[in-house]
């Protein structure tokens, strides 16, 4: 583990992304757009779709969320996923979350979720995570810690973790505060 590297669980830790994750990060992206992956249609003419998209997608957060942070997931120092965190003064937002494909994805986000919990208890915001109606796997590890639906629209659901004293001990008793934020 690099001096970059926070720990998210004992198994995962996650570091700032570099130039040279380029690669894994489309990867990625290029693995969860399986809508586009079935298109009748030239397969580098798909990739270069969906490469544009993602871009279009990173631009669009980084307007949203000017100080988004994007860290590299790692399980035992190899890569599997990707997030983006983005934070406001009312909010720190959980924009995406994006694993290779033989990773567990619910099973890893379970992982991770606490130590999410613990910097948001850390900075004092609560942490906001949208999900589409009718994810039950996820909406339930979601309930399970403790978040709450604030909205949804009949797509999608906006779900809220308000952090207490009693979680930033719970989670990671003397964890710095902001020390996830890398």
């Amino acid at each position: 583990m690099s001096n970059l590297d926070v720990p998210l669980s004992a198994s995962l830790t996650m570091r700032p992304v570099r130039q040279s994750d380029n690669p894994l990060l489309q990867r990625i992206y290029i693995a969860g757009r399986t809508d586009l992956a079935l298109a009748d249609a030239d397969p580098e003419y798909i990739r270069t779709v969906i490469l544009q998209q993602m871009q279009a997608r990173d631009q669009g957060l980084g307007n949203k969320y000017p100080s988004r942070q994007d860290f590299v997931i790692q399980r035992i120092g190899v890569p599997i996923g990707h997030m983006m965190l983005g934070r406001s003064p009312e909010e720190v937002r959980l924009a995406s979350l994006r694993f290779i494909p033989e990773v567990d994805h619910q099973q890893t986000f379970a992982e991770i979720l606490p130590a999410l919990q613990a910097g948001s208890s850390g900075s004092g915001l609560p942490l906001s995570i949208v999900l589409l109606d009718g994810d039950w796997g996820w909406i339930s590890i979601l309930k399970k810690a403790g978040f709450t639906m604030a909205e949804t629209n009949g797509c999608q659901s906006l779900f809220v973790f308000v952090p207490t004293e009693r979680h930033r001990s719970y989670f990671f008793p003397g964890m710095p505060s902001g020390r996830w934020q890398g």
